[in-house]
């Protein structure tokens, strides 16, 4: 259930590191997927979708990565 995620301790503490991990997550999120698009919309207040876009897991973290590069956390794609 996303909600305990969220509650977790280890994700709280992501939250409280702010804007500088998000190159991390991105790299993590390219290697390892999981629910981390989340803290990442939390810490960015962004969406690399358009809202209402149906998208599988695969496509939202497909979007993050570009999204990344787009704003100059990672190498060109």
């Amino acid at each position: 259930m996303l909600s305990v995620r969220f509650k977790h301790a280890a994700y709280q503490r992501i939250l409280t590191i702010g804007c500088d991990v998000v190159p991390d997550l991105l790299r993590w999120i390219e290697r390892r997927p999981g629910h981390l698009h989340h803290a990442l919309a939390a810490l960015t207040s962004e969406s690399p979708l358009p809202a209402g876009t149906a998208a599988g897991v695969a496509e939202v973290y497909a979007a993050w990565l570009v999204w990344g590069r787009e704003h100059g956390y990672g190498p060109p794609g």
